[in-house]
Parts: C-alpha cells; structure tokens; sequence
C-alpha cells in the first residue's frame, strides 16, 4: 500500500500546483494537500483548487498580523500569518505516515494531532539566520524549540540548513529547493529535456530594461533600490525599469518617481501570474533588492528566462548567482553598493545574452521533475 503523505500549507499558489502534479505522477504515494482558509483572504483569483493525483482538503484558519521592525536596514513592515486551528483533527482524520509542514503553527498543530494518531512529522525549513537575527529573543526560542520537534528537515537554501544547525536540530537533514515549471515557462514538454536557449525568444530593443517583481512593501526594497536607480540612471537615456506588483507602498513609490521625474521607470500594478512571463522575455535584466527574503522564487523564474540577476545577501536565492557570472550581489542598505551593481551589469551590456544564458545552465537543474524526484527519495527514506 501506498504510503500517504499530507502535506499543509498556508494557500495554494499557482506555482505550487505543478509541483504537487510532478510528485503524485511519479507514483510512488498517496498525496494530499492540506490548505489554510484564512490564506486565501486577500489574494483575487486564488482559491483552493483540483490538483492532478492529488486530494485537496481546506482546514479551518484564521489570520493573524504582526509588525516586523529591523534597527540597522531601517524598516518596519506588517506581515500576515495564518493559524489553521482546524489542522490537528482533519490530520486525524487522515492518518497520514507523513505530514510535511513549513512553519511554527503548523508545526504545533501537527504536533496535537500526534497525540491522536502516529506519523512521522517533516519539516520544509525556509529560515535562514539573517531573517531569524532581529526576531524577538523569546520568539527565536520558542521556534527553536517548535522546530525541534520535526522527524526530519528538508532545507530549501544552504542558508536554511545552516540555521537549522545553528539551533540544534539533530533530525536528519536534507537538501531541496523550489523548482521551475518548463511547461509554464514556454518550453517544450518535460520529456524532451531541460529549459534549452533555443526555447526562449528575447525581444530585440535598443535599452537595457531592468525588471522588478514582488509584492510593493517595505521588506522588499523597492524604495531604498529606487533612491540608488535615481542615481544610477542620471544622464542615461537607454535604460528602463519596470516594476511589476502592488502594495502598500505603491503610491509612496509612484509620488517618489514623480518628485524625482524618473520618467525611465513604470511601475505596472499587479498582473495575472500566468502572464508575468512576457514581462521576464522583454527584459534584460532581473532585479531582486530584498531587505529579507527567505527564498525568492522569482530569481528562479527570471533565470530560466535567460536573465542575469541582482540581489542582496538576504534572499537565499543568493546561492544560485555565481558573481560576474550570471550576476551580482549588493547591500541595499547601502546605496553605493546598489548603484556599483547597477554600473557593473550595464557596462558588460553586451554579454548580457551570455550572462543569461549561464542563469539558464544554472537552473536548468532545477525542474519539478528533477526536484520532486529527490523530494521523493526523501520521503520514502523517512517513511520506510
């Protein structure tokens, strides 16, 4: 019999739903997903839906807010979490061999339904100590110890699995990462390989387009990146930026451009995650400017459309760009750091088309077939 695995999250985004496809193709387990009312609140045109080989459960849930402040970047920003108060008795209902959860509460939710039926408990951990480091010292423990309790780690980032050691888990702990959808991204089926050049059409244009994508808040940097494009783009005119996204600092940012007659900027509003792919094949190049994230899958996206990247020690995508290579890194607390980023991947404009190219062999590894292939090994490791 095939083992059953559930997993939990807070919502279920469009990127996640191939993924989970990806995994129950391969056979090999039962797979059900876990979803948290309250995730979808907010967010127009997501909502629980089918998933190919999978059974979709809802779970009762209710939001919470919370404000995140950090002293030395200088910002404060509010944040969302979801309590899914319903988890503990639809997971026993279920019976799973395997619960896989990404985050504190769901962690103590599975916890209490582990008195009620036995399972093995894995954790996908995203944290990494930069994002960790300006949390509350009571906060910090009490996820210690939260994360204490999982059967096994599955870290997302190198940075994630340093944290984990840092904090003392002795649970196994394993490597994944998020992946790309080659189908989504235009390519050519699964079975004909990886994102090849070939498969990608760059739109020939005389400026160098600069390309944004994410949420407009104070945790993604917009503001302090824009301040530094301000200096940077003075006295040029064949460079754009375009900001794809909307949010709580999206006026802040549109009167900033306004008072500051940055006419080479647009900032273009929230767009259908299925048609986020034509703003990625008419740019040149991606901008991730973070003040924290704990991943950044939009690197991951912006790669295997063959473009070099900018972004910040704080996202753990960082680990995916090789410097001069396929990018650069720079402080966005810093402006000169930000500004010299910018100088140095204009001033190599022309090996722009290699620079890409060298993101897509990158991440050319990282499909959802490749990746849920592992995630599987994993799990059958710590289930048999």
């Amino acid at each position: 019999m095939k083992k059953r695995i559930v997993f939990v999250q807070p919502l279920l985004a469009p990127y996640l739903v191939p993924r989970f496809e990806a995994l129950a193709e391969l056979g090999e387990f039962d797979v059900h997903i876990v979803v948290e009312s309250a995730g979808f609140e907010g967010r127009v045109g997501w909502s629980p839906r089918e998933v190919r080989g999978c059974h979709v459960y809802v779970a009762k849930s209710r939001q919470m807010h919370k404000t995140l402040r950090d002293g030395c970047l200088g910002y404060t920003d509010s944040l969302t979490k979801t309590v899914p108060y319903g988890l503990p008795l639809l997971l026993a209902r279920l019976a799973p061999d395997a619960v896989i959860i990404c985050n504190p509460t769901e962690a103590i939710c599975a916890a209490l339904a582990k008195t009620l039926v036995p399972f093995r408990t894995g954790l996908i951990l995203e944290d990494t100590p930069t994002s960790q480091a300006k949390k509350r010292r009571i906060v910090q423990t009490l996820r210690k110890h939260v994360y204490r309790m999982a059967d096994f780690v599955i870290c997302f980032s190198e940075d994630a699995k340093r944290y984990a050691q840092s904090i003392g888990i002795n649970a196994p702990l394993h490597r994944s990462s998020w992946s790309i959808d080659p189908l989504w991204l235009g390519y050519k089926r699964k079975a004909e390989g990886p994102p090849s050049a070939k498969y990608v059409i760059r739109i020939p244009q005389s400026i160098v387009r600069f390309l944004i994508v994410g949420a407009l808040r104070e945790l993604k940097g917009h503001l302090p990146f824009l301040k530094a494009w301000t200096e940077f783009s003075k006295g040029k005119d064949d460079v754009e930026l375009i900001v794809v996204g909307d949010g709580p600092l999206r006026s802040k940012a549109e009167a900033f451009c306004l008072n500051q007659g940055l006419r080479n900027v647009r900032i273009r509003g929230n767009v259908l995650y299925e048609t986020v792919k034509e703003f990625y094949l008419s740019s040149d190049v991606f901008v991730l400017p973070t003040l924290e994230d704990l991943f950044g899958l939009v690197v991951t996206e912006a790669m295997a459309f063959g473009l070099p990247v900018l972004t910040t020690p704080y996202a753990g995508a960082r680990e995916l760009i090789r410097d001069g290579y396929n990018g650069y890194l720079f402080d966005p607390a810093v402006q000169c750091s930000t500004v010299q980023a910018l100088e140095k991947i204009y001033s190599q404009r022309n090996r722009l088309t290699d620079m890409g190219n060298n993101s897509r062999e990158i991440i050319s590894r990282y499909t959802h077939e490749e990746v849920m292939h592992n995630l599987a090994q994993i799990l059958e490791k710590e289930c048999s």
